[in-house]
């Protein structure tokens, strides 16, 4: 996959995606500091967190996933994961009323 292959100012434009790659990237953080306080490179104390306070990570966690899984949407129009020519010379989103028509 090319970087230069996707039309990044339209897809930052599109609010759904835009969430996802939000959501993505927080539980992307979390895990490396998961990781990492696993293998003893830093030290993350949980034993003041409250068991209300860890229910509710546990349900942020869900719906960031959540909310990833709705915004990683790839081009059905293409093979693979880049934009096709088309949407390479987009400036906007697809109106609605136009996504519903496909």
């Amino acid at each position: 996959m090319e970087i230069k292959k996707i039309n990044w100012k339209v897809r930052f434009r599109n609010s759904v995606w835009v969430s996802g790659f939000i959501s993505q990237t927080l539980i992307l953080v979390q895990a490396i500091i998961v990781g990492l306080s696993s293998l003893g490179a830093i030290h993350v104390d949980l034993k003041h967190v409250d068991d209300w306070m860890k229910w509710l990570l546990g349900i942020l966690n869900v719906i960031l996933a959540y909310m990833s899984y709705l915004g990683l949407v790839v081009d059905p129009s293409v093979e693979g994961v880049g934009d096709s020519d088309r949407v390479l010379r987009r400036e906007e989103p697809l109106p609605e009323e136009y996504k519903n028509r496909m």
